[in-house]
């Protein structure tokens, strides 16, 4: 248990860390950017000409191929019906096994609406292979012997028949991604082209999030602070709070054992090797992300950058087919805009710094 917590508060850490600098949606209350004069928060150091360290892209090829791999092995079987089964399928069948030399049914060796994948080894030997070929509503008995060595020295040695009656076979196939209603994507080919498309903005996004922290860290370090509005930084905590809730949540389900909110969020401090309270910690993170708006803002304002409510319509008729929303104004209504105004504005302003300082790779 201690271990699996310590995997989970590694992985809930790492997302926590990526959204330090991206929106929320539905902030609760607070004071947005639009309403602080970004200048009295922050006294700018120099932001431009300046070394940025950070690692460079790294796409291995052979993490791309387990990616792709894992994510193919995932894929749902569908529906077989033009063929006999084969190896790497997945069949459904009923069988009854017997003595072969008094046709006395034997315990254990009937079932009925039994999934297995052929090839997975798990029957007695011949079982599997003795349905290669077999379609579905066919009946066939296989003579088959346990082995010797048999756990069970009833059956151990013992020539045996299977009826085996096959309900249905399915397999990965083409109809298993047209399944997946990707846009583009109707054949394994296609879709393991897809995966590494996939795996490699993955690793673009990575690479990003990296590069626009080395840029803040670096900028911050120049510059001064004062206390951030109140409510601004209330607004932050809420996020982080949101956000420890959902992770525990989403755990809680990915692992089918109750993570708490507060559970998870002793075992992130300690990963970030924080001793002090989890209140102290969330007032922590909110200042550090309330912080970082506040001198992404002081840039845009000295650098003439601002989000127009063009933009930021336009952005939303980009969205509008991803977002469950059917109309623009349904958009705006249900979503927090002007934390989104903020987002734009961060990556624009992002897009400004890295184009104007030395990355070093």
């Amino acid at each position: 248990m201690m271990k699996k917590l310590e995997r989970i508060a590694h992985g809930a850490a790492a997302v926590l860390l990526a959204i330090a600098v991206t929106g929320c949606s539905n902030a609760a209350g607070g004071d947005y950017l639009s309403g602080i004069d970004a200048s009295k928060y922050v006294t700018l150091g120099n932001y431009t000409g300046l070394d940025i360290q950070t690692d460079g892209l790294n796409i291995d090829p052979e993490a791309m191929e387990a990616y792709v791999s894992s994510q193919m092995s995932a894929l749902p079987p569908a529906p077989v019906t033009n063929r006999g089964a084969q190896m790497g399928d997945t069949v459904n069948i009923d069988y009854k096994g017997t003595l072969a030399d008094n046709g006395v049914e034997f315990s254990g060796g009937t079932a009925q609406g039994q999934t297995i994948i052929l090839g997975s080894n798990v029957f007695v030997a011949g079982f599997e292979d003795g349905m290669v070929g077999m379609t579905t509503g066919e009946t066939r008995e296989l003579a088959l012997t346990f082995p010797e060595d048999y756990r069970g020295a009833d059956l151990a040695g013992r020539d045996v028949i299977f009826e085996v009656t096959m309900n249905s076979i399915s397999a990965v196939s083409d109809d298993s991604v047209t399944a997946l209603g990707i846009t583009g994507v109707s054949t394994m080919d296609e879709l393991e082209a897809y995966l590494r498309g996939e795996y490699e903005k993955q690793m673009e996004d990575q690479h990003r999030m990296a590069l626009e922290g080395a840029i803040c860290d670096t900028i911050e370090s120049n510059s001064v602070f004062t206390a951030a509005p109140p409510e601004f930084q209330n607004r932050m905590k809420t996020f982080y709070s949101g956000q420890i809730d959902y992770l525990a949540d989403l755990y809680s389900q990915a692992y089918g054992t109750e993570f708490t909110s507060s559970e998870l969020l002793s075992y992130v401090m300690s990963g970030d090797g924080f001793t002090g309270t989890e209140e102290e910690y969330l007032d922590k993170m909110a200042l550090e992300r309330a912080n970082t708006y506040l001198m992404i803002d002081a840039i845009a304002e000295e650098q003439g950058i601002s989000v127009t409510d063009e933009e930021l319509t336009a952005h939303l008729e980009e969205e509008l087919e991803s977002s469950g929303y059917a109309t623009i104004e349904e958009y705006k209504k249900n979503e927090d805009i002007e934390d989104l105004r903020e987002q734009m504005l961060y990556d624009e302003v992002m897009d400004y710094l890295i184009a104007n300082n030395h990355i070093v790779e």
